[in-house]
């Protein structure tokens, strides 16, 4: 059996095994779920929702900085964005019309393909792309701040 035959046998036998699978390399998964777990976890949820937002614990410097890059590693926003749209979120959830979205009275997968349109909107691949009610704040309402 040439050095071929030898190389072929061993990428039917990788390939027969993602088949079965549906997993090239156990390494790989253990890295995507370790990684999810950072920036999920500490990343966004400690570092951008508790730390940034609400103020709710207190860090080193250097822990708050390293805290913040990992929940921008989600993709969701920046630090600025991600405060912008808590700020919005929990205005619109004070108000009496509150959009489904905001109020979380949708089913996931509903919230998820208002995202999607918003963002193909956005990128200018959708138009004529109604949102229901009015989303801006009325004059005379003073603005909240996330600083204690």
């Amino acid at each position: 059996m040439g050095a071929r035959a030898v190389a072929l046998d061993r990428r039917d036998d990788a390939g027969g095994h993602a088949a079965r699978t549906g997993v090239r390399d156990s390494g790989a998964v253990a890295l995507f779920l370790g990684s999810s777990a950072v920036t999920l976890c500490a990343g966004h949820s400690i570092g951008l929702h508790r730390l940034l937002i609400h103020r709710s614990l207190s860090a080193p410097r250097w822990m708050e900085r390293v805290l913040v890059l990992l929940g921008t590693l989600v993709g969701m926003a920046g630090p600025l964005g991600m405060v912008r749209l808590h700020d919005m979120r929990d205005w619109a959830q004070r108000q009496a019309a509150c959009h489904d979205l905001h109020a979380h009275r949708a089913h996931p997968l509903r919230d998820a393909r208002w995202w999607v349109l918003l963002a193909l909107r956005r990128l200018g691949l959708v138009w004529g792309l109604r949102q229901p009610g009015d989303l801006t704040p009325r004059a005379g309402l003073r603005r909240v701040s996330c600083q204690p």
